[in-house]
C-alpha cells in the first residue's frame, strides 16, 4: 500500500516474494498462513529522512509494549527503504515475525490477543529549527504595517452546533494525539462536537459494521541477526499512518474478500505504447 510518498508491504521467503494485497471496504488485507515467517518492508520516496514507528498486533516491535504515538521507531533516510524482520531483542538480534494462531502469538502470550491481525506504521518528519525573522526598516519609506500573526491553535475556539465551545487543547505539538478516526486531537474534538455524541461513542464512529474473522497473530519466532545503532531524531510533524490487516484464507473469504481471484489485464482499451514504427500495410 502507498500513502503520501511512502510504501508499506509484507514479504515472505526472505524478501523474495511480496504478499498480494486486497482492498476491501476501505482497508488493505493480506492472507497469512500459519508457520510462514514474514518481514515488513517500508520505502521512503521523499527527500527527507523520517521516523517509522512500527506496530504488530498492537505492540511496539522494539520493546513489546502496547504501541503508542510515543513508541520508539526506525530512522529511514531519504529515498531509502527499511526491512523490519522481527521483534527486537537487542541491537544485534531480532526474533522473526511468523504467522500463527492468536493464542500462540507473542501478543496473546503477553498483553493479550485482542489486537491480533493488524500491522501498522506511523511516520513522522524530523523537527525543523524555528525560522528567525528579522524586522527590516527602510529609511524614508513607510510600508503598511504587517498583519498580526495568526493565533496559535490553543487560542482558537469553535462553537459547537450542539451547544458549548470547544477549543483545540488536544492538538499537542506538531502531531497531537490520534483521534478515533485517525485525525489529530482537533479533528476528533470537532467530530464529536458536530455529531453531538458522547466520548464513549466516538471511538466506534469509524468502525465497520462487519469485520472479518482475524484468526491469526504473529509469533515470537526464531532468532536472526539484525544490527542497528542508536541515533538522534527529534520528532516533528505526523505524516502518515498505514495499516495492513491480515487473517487466514477462511477469515478473509467469510467477509467476501476474493483471495483466489487473479489480476486480469484490460483488453478493451487502446494501448498507449507499442513497438517500433512499421510501414503502412504491415
Amino acid at each position: 500500500m502507498q500513502n503520501n510518498g511512502f510504501e508499506l508491504s509484507l514479504e515472505i521467503e526472505g524478501g523474495r516474494k511480496r504478499l498480494p494485497e486486497y482492498g476491501h471496504k476501505g482497508r488493505t488485507y493480506v492472507e497469512g498462513r500459519r508457520g510462514y515467517p514474514y518481514q515488513i518492508k517500508f520505502r521512503n520516496s521523499r527527500a527527507e529522512r523520517i521516523l517509522v514507528v512500527p506496530s504488530v498486533d498492537g505492540l511496539s516491535v522494539l520493546d513489546g509494549k502496547p504501541a503508542t504515538e510515543g513508541s520508539g521507531g526506525y530512522i529511514v533516510q531519504a529515498y531509502s527503504s527499511l526491512t523490519i524482520a522481527g521483534w527486537r531483542t537487542s541491537l544485534n538480534e531480532v526474533r522473526q515475525f511468523e504467522f500463527t494462531s492468536k493464542g500462540g502469538s507473542y501478543a496473546g502470550k503477553t498483553e493479550g490477543a485482542m489486537n491480533c491481525g493488524v500491522i501498522a506504521v506511523q511516520v513522522y518528519a524530523e523537527k525543523k529549527p524555528e525560522p528567525v525573522i528579522h524586522d527590516i526598516h527602510i529609511h524614508h519609506i513607510h510600508w503598511p504595517p504587517p498583519p498580526p500573526p495568526p493565533k496559535p491553535w490553543s487560542d482558537i475556539q469553535y462553537t459547537c452546533s450542539t451547544g458549548g465551545v470547544y477549543g483545540s487543547s488536544g492538538l499537542r505539538g506538531a502531531s497531537g494525539p490520534a483521534g478515533p478516526c485517525g485525525e489529530t486531537g482537533l479533528g476528533s474534538d470537532m467530530l464529536k462536537c458536530s455529531l453531538g455524541i458522547p466520548d464513549t461513542a466516538a471511538v466506534n464512529c469509524c468502525a465497520s459494521s462487519q469485520a472479518p474473522d482475524f484468526n491469526l497473530g504473529t509469533a515470537y519466532g526464531a532468532a536472526a541477526t539484525d544490527r542497528v545503532t542508536y541515533a538522534t531524531f527529534e520528532r516533528g510533524l505526523w505524516l502518515a499512518t498505514m495499516e495492513i490487516y491480515y487473517s487466514d484464507r477462511e477469515g478473509l473469504m467469510k467477509d467476501g474478500i476474493q483471495v483466489d481471484k487473479s489480476p486480469e489485464l484490460a483488453t478493451g482499451f487502446p494501448q498507449a505504447f507499442g513497438g517500433f514504427c512499421k510501414p503502412p500495410g504491415y
